[in-house]
């Protein structure tokens, strides 16, 4: 393998890590398509996987910092769950490599079998992790009209998250800022306040009071969400009747991150 080779594995590698697609299924056809033999290669391939992590580490550090803080607590939560069914997913993936591994190198070296193996994974990430592109611009700053976003699917979200929802026959993008049963209230300067606490909202760039005719404080009823849009004086979101809090049944998924504009790629919070 030449140097040429090894840069165009590296942007296949990099290119397809934050897209919903199989890299190593993208990486494994690079391989094929130019004739580079993975057995002679195997310090590369390495050195390439971990280098993929670190970078993954490094542009969802929030998101590894968070599950690491709740990996260490002493009472079960959310975190723990997360990590749990993690390892149990890499119960049957190890079975299967383990028992069928001369049987899987041998289909791996047909080309014909990796396309197929690359469309069912695509397929499944299309399920799995919808592609949205953002209209308007009633998440600004934050999104911008025509950026496009990778959701994960759900039913639920948490404090701060950026969700899509369905509203009627479209898509919706917000941010939730209460769950089920607490207290919301916003004075005339936009400033929000949660169970009576002042929301700490780092990601405006203004506040205002906004297309709300909803009697407050309005507590969120129960199994639903009270999201807003981050442009606060243009967006129509749950301080008005015409959306209303979202429920769980109408959660697309959480919006994790930016595949373009490309100078904004990167993970969302």
């Amino acid at each position: 393998m030449d140097t040429i080779e090894a840069i165009i594995l590296g942007i296949v590698q990099g290119l397809t890590e934050f897209l919903p697609v199989s890299s190593s299924g993208h990486l494994q056809i690079a391989k094929a398509l130019m004739g580079v033999e993975i057995e002679q290669n195997l310090l590369f391939d390495v050195t390439l996987h971990a280098a993929t992590v670190l970078s993954t580490i490094v542009v969802l550090w929030s998101e590894v910092a968070r599950l690491l803080r709740g990996l260490f607590s002493r009472r079960f939560n959310e975190e723990q769950a997360y990590v749990l069914k993690l390892l149990l997913s890499m119960i049957p993936i190890g079975i299967v490599g383990f028992t069928l591994k001369d049987r899987l190198d041998a289909l791996l070296e047909s080309p014909a079998i990796l396309l197929v193996v690359a469309a069912l994974a695509v397929l499944v990430a299309t399920v799995l992790t919808p592609v949205l592109q953002i209209y308007g611009a009633s998440m600004t700053p934050t999104l911008n009209e025509g950026d496009i976003v990778l959701s994960v699917k759900g039913s639920d979200c948490e404090l701060g998250d950026l969700v899509a929802f369905y509203m009627g026959n479209k898509i919706l993008v917000k941010r939730c800022i209460a769950g089920p049963g607490q207290w919301v209230d916003i004075d005339a300067d936009g400033n929000v306040y949660v169970d009576g606490n002042l929301l700490d909202e780092p990601y405006l760039t203004e506040k205002a009071l906004g297309d709300c005719d909803i009697a407050l404080p309005y507590q969120v009823p129960d199994n639903r969400y009270f999201c807003m849009g981050d442009h606060r004086s243009t967006s129509v979101d749950s301080r008005s009747t015409t959306v209303g809090c979202v429920s769980g049944e109408q959660i697309v998924g959480k919006i994790v991150f930016r595949v373009w504009p490309l100078p904004d790629f990167g993970a969302l919070r």
